[in-house]
């Protein structure tokens, strides 16, 4: 699963937890693997803490060649609104499904939503406070 947490809190559009867990329960694996920047807020690092409570969560918070490379060798792999994650499935030979969010398009490139045939679009909302779902503060750490 690939998060871009810093660029979507900034922006106070980040793909909200709920609808992330919801596409997480209908794959029903227990083991996942969160591709994200190093979370540098508390309510980063609320957002990732929110998944260890329901499943198996490794973190990975490499360069950018080394996520990329990551997401390129994963079986199922959940987007978030990411160019990356959307051309490592692209250019994978191992994905077998792509989960993607279903987006307004608000650009020419943005109708190009499914990179692979098996791409399955979610229906996501956005969680503009974050700190009102964690019961946090932003603090940068």
């Amino acid at each position: 699963m690939h998060l871009r947490l810093e660029d979507f809190i900034n922006n106070n559009e980040v793909l909200h937890p709920e609808t992330i867990k919801k596409v997480l329960d209908e794959i029903n694996e227990k083991d996942i693997c969160i591709v994200v920047n190093k979370p540098k807020k508390d309510v980063e690092i609320k957002y990732i803490d929110y998944f260890k409570k329901y499943y198996n969560v490794t973190v990975e918070s490499n360069s950018i060649i080394e996520d990329f490379h990551i997401m390129k060798n994963a079986k199922i792999l959940i987007c978030s609104c990411s160019t990356i994650s959307w051309a490592a499935a692209l250019l994978s030979d191992r994905v077998k499904t792509v989960y993607f969010p279903d987006y307004p398009e608000r650009r020419a490139h943005e109708s190009f939503k499914k990179p692979i045939d098996n791409t399955i679009l979610y229906e996501y909302k956005v969680c503009t406070n974050l700190d009102e779902f964690f019961g946090t503060k932003q603090i940068t750490r």
